[in-house]
């Protein structure tokens, strides 16, 4: 911080804004985690065999998601393959059911589109979202739509102190780091029920569901399940299962879901 020009010149312009020197260092810190996880994630080689996992996707992970950067880089993988699950998804088969109960593909796309994104982003500002707003209008390109709006959360995000602490319904705090665990679980979960709805074969990253069900089991109290609740009983699915049909026990689904009709078997 004394010998940088432009960290100088930073820490200032922050000082001048109101910042302590302790925020100011954090901020420095989510800065650097962000370029260091940029360049590891192009030179995967330099990294020893221990800290990866496999990928059919890019053809490696890494295995934990602790920092700021990992958390924003994960919620940013969460984002892509919703995207693409979205974009795969012709007209003809807006009208199909989906393991979501009363909820056709189109309705859900929308939900997706225009109330999770709109809500996410007033949820990664700090505010409060207002979740019983319905759905905004989606426009007739869902794919766009969905891009449009998730390059505008990913912005908010990359700018956001995750370790800041918010109030939490019913008294307690909690920090802005739980916000975007349950936006990536929100979306690797209808990103299953999406695939499954329209008998997509792209492979789903496993890491998203577990990340998910590792914050949901702590955060998804008995007293949110039941009739007129927003998850159902939990279904129980062996531990060895995929990685997806657990998170979909886990939420109330039937990880064998097929649409009406359709007796193929699925193993995501």
């Amino acid at each position: 911080m004394s010998a940088h020009p432009a960290t100088r010149a930073y820490v200032a312009r922050r000082t001048t804004e109101g910042l302590t020197e302790n925020e100011i260092i954090r901020c420095l810190k989510r800065y650097l985690t962000r370029e260091v996880y940029a360049h590891l994630r192009t030179c995967p080689a330099a990294i020893g065999a221990g800290g990866l996992a496999a990928s059919p996707v890019s053809g490696w992970r890494m295995t934990i998601m602790t920092s700021d950067g990992d958390t924003v880089a994960l919620l940013g993988r969460a984002l892509e393959q919703t995207a693409a699950i979205i974009a795969a998804i012709p007209v003809s088969q807006a009208g199909l059911a989906t393991p979501c109960p009363g909820w056709d593909v189109a309705m859900l796309v929308r939900h997706l589109t225009a109330q999770d994104l709109r809500n996410f982003l007033a949820s990664a500002r700090g505010e409060a979202a207002d979740w019983q707003a319905p759905a905004d209008e989606l426009g007739q390109d869902w794919a766009a739509d969905f891009r449009d709006r998730a390059a505008r959360l990913t912005a908010v995000w990359q700018q956001a102190d995750l370790d800041q602490l918010l109030p939490m319904p019913g008294g307690g705090q909690s920090a802005l780091r739980s916000r975007a665990d349950q936006q990536i679980a929100e979306l690797a979960m209808h990103g299953w029920d999406l695939v499954v709805a329209t008998g997509q074969q792209t492979g789903l990253d496993p890491v998203l569901a577990e990340h998910a069900l590792r914050w949901s089991r702590q955060m998804l109290r008995p007293e949110y399940r039941g009739p007129d609740r927003a998850f159902g009983a939990e279904v129980p699915v062996p531990p060895d299962a995929p990685a997806y049909q657990r998170l979909a026990g886990w939420f109330g689904r039937d990880p064998d879901w097929t649409p009406p009709g359709n007796t193929a078997d699925r193993r995501l």
